[in-house]
């Protein structure tokens, strides 16, 4: 199972993305654990993931997390389009060639 955490400034529109990409994952049968955060809670474990997903709205933050992390995670800026657009299907791809790379 992949632990994937998802992360904007409110959470209300990742909220959205994230179930979409729970069903979509589920229905492709990924094993996908999907979550996701507020740029407020951020400060929680990261240990629980193996990769974090940011908004394109925080992308400011990479550092700050990187910085935070004791150990290697990927930390992907999903693409503003796919974003905006929930592609989904983009960001599940960003997301299994960061796994492939890794």
């Amino acid at each position: 199972m992949i632990r994937i955490l998802l992360i904007c400034n409110a959470g209300m529109s990742t909220s959205i993305l994230t179930e979409m990409m729970k069903q979509d994952s589920e229905y492709q049968k990924l094993g996908y654990i999907i979550s996701c955060s507020n740029i407020i809670n951020i400060e929680r474990s990261f240990s629980e993931y193996d990769i974090i997903l940011l908004a394109p709205q925080v992308r400011h933050i990479k550092e700050r997390i990187v910085k935070t992390i004791k150990y290697y995670v990927p930390i992907l800026v999903i693409n503003n389009v796919d974003y905006a657009t929930y592609n989904i299907k983009n960001t599940l791809l960003q997301i299994e060639k960061s796994l492939k790379e890794k």
